[in-house]
């Protein structure tokens, strides 16, 4: 190996693609609290059709609103894992492919240890043996033992001294996107909240 070699990610394509891939995540995620929208401010329609009867709002909420409220609440925390996992291939693919020599020799568990050492987290085994499949016909580090480890280790401390860099990098990407889907969440908070009173109202007058 090179000593000298440090390993690198193209930090202003990084973030332009991270940009990218986040709007048209947020995009979703927008969609799906339209949707969650939609279903709140027809249960306070339905509501107010049926106040002062004996329909059971706890029970029709519990059944028929709260289930779909959790599918979507599912789905806006799947767009959340989808986004993060797209970073964490995109970093690994850029260092793969700016780096080819150093990683020659990966398999799918030295890279896995390898992200889960740079970022605190691993893509799948699929995006990982996508990712190393071009240089697959390369000996492969053992999947077990001490080799694996000692390998990491070895790259880690002479070719990557930015390793907090990078690290940072990927945090201030998902964080920024973490914080617009909450903000998107809160457009969708009067309407819980007038609900929740609702309920409440109910429990007492019962």
């Amino acid at each position: 190996m090179n000593n000298t070699t440090e390993l690198n990610i193209n930090t202003t394509a990084f973030q332009r693609f991270s940009q990218k891939q986040g709007e048209a995540h947020l995009l979703r995620v927008a969609a799906l609290h339209r949707e969650k929208e939609n279903i709140l401010e027809g249960f306070l329609i339905e509501i107010e059709h049926r106040r002062h009867t004996s329909w059971d709002m706890q029970q029709y909420y519990l059944s028929e609103v709260n289930p779909k409220l959790a599918r979507i609440g599912g789905k806006i925390s799947g767009q959340t894992r989808q986004f993060k996992h797209t970073l964490i291939t995109q970093i690994l693919n850029q260092l793969i492919n700016n780096h080819p020599e150093l990683f020659s020799a990966f398999s799918c568990l030295a890279m896995s240890f390898f992200a889960l050492n740079l970022l605190g987290v691993c893509p799948t085994k699929k995006s990982i043996l996508s990712l190393i499949k071009p240089i697959s016909d390369k000996k492969r580090l053992t999947e077990n033992g001490q080799g694996v480890e000692d390998k990491v280790k070895e790259l880690f401390e002479r070719h990557l001294t930015n390793q907090v860099l990078i690290k940072d990098l990927f945090d201030t990407q998902m964080l920024n996107y973490q914080q617009q889907v909450q903000a998107l969440s809160e457009e969708s908070r009067e309407a819980y909240l007038q609900i929740k009173q609702e309920l409440n109202n109910q429990k007492k007058e019962a």
